[in-house]
């Protein structure tokens, strides 16, 4: 069954820099660029409460087919994309992803 973006958000979100995207898969999205393209980030809030939501552009930047992606993350990104809300970038390559407990080198 395919998943659709709704129009309302199901949350309260107090920021008033980002920009609502819609609801996906009971995640709210949003863009927060603070005025500049330079310094998005994605917001998938899945709560009222002031921590229940994921945020990052790195996360929206992993592909679905990876095994680590956050699905709303990418939805948000393709969408703020899409509207012209972020400029579009490569994806993550499956050399960069680290997982939780695996070292990191760089």
């Amino acid at each position: 069954m395919a998943r659709r973006i709704q129009k309302a958000p199901l949350f309260t979100h107090d920021c008033e820099a980002c920009t609502f995207l819609g609801t996906w898969d009971g995640f709210d999205l949003y863009v927060c660029n603070q005025g500049s393209t330079d310094h998005a980030t994605l917001i998938a809030r899945y709560g009222d409460a002031a921590p229940a939501y994921k945020s990052g552009l790195d996360f929206g930047l992993i592909p679905f087919n990876s095994g680590v992606a956050s699905p709303p993350m990418r939805v948000a990104y393709l969408i703020a994309v899409d509207r012209g809300l972020l400029e579009p970038q490569p994806p993550i390559d499956e050399g960069r992803i680290v997982r939780f407990g695996e070292p990191f080198e760089d």
